[in-house]
C-alpha cells in the first residue's frame, strides 16, 4: 500500500504500537513510500487490524510524520 505522506519505516513502528505488524517496502529493496500489508487472516482479525491501522495513521499524522514514530502511544 502506498502512503500518502511520511515513510513506511516510521509508520510501521507506529502501527506496531497499535498491534499491527507491517513491513516497509524498503525491507524488500523497494520504496519507503510503500508498506506490505498481510491479509492472510480471518475476516474478524482483518477488520480489527484495519481499525487499529486507522488509529495508528491518525496518530502518525496528528503528531507530525517526522516525530510520530518516537512519540506515539498505543490505545
Amino acid at each position: 500500500m502506498r502512503l500518502p505522506q511520511g515513510n513506511a519505516t516510521h509508520f510501521s513502528q507506529v502501527a506496531l504500537r497499535y498491534g499491527v505488524a507491517l513491513l516497509p517496502g524498503a525491507v524488500f529493496g523497494g520504496s519507503d513510500q510503500y508498506t506490505r500489508l498481510p491479509y492472510a487472516a480471518p475476516t474478524e482479525t482483518l477488520t480489527e487490524g484495519v481499525e487499529r491501522l486507522g488509529r495508528a495513521w491518525q496518530a502518525y499524522v496528528e503528531r507530525g510524520v517526522s516525530d510520530a514514530a518516537v512519540t506515539s502511544a498505543a490505545t
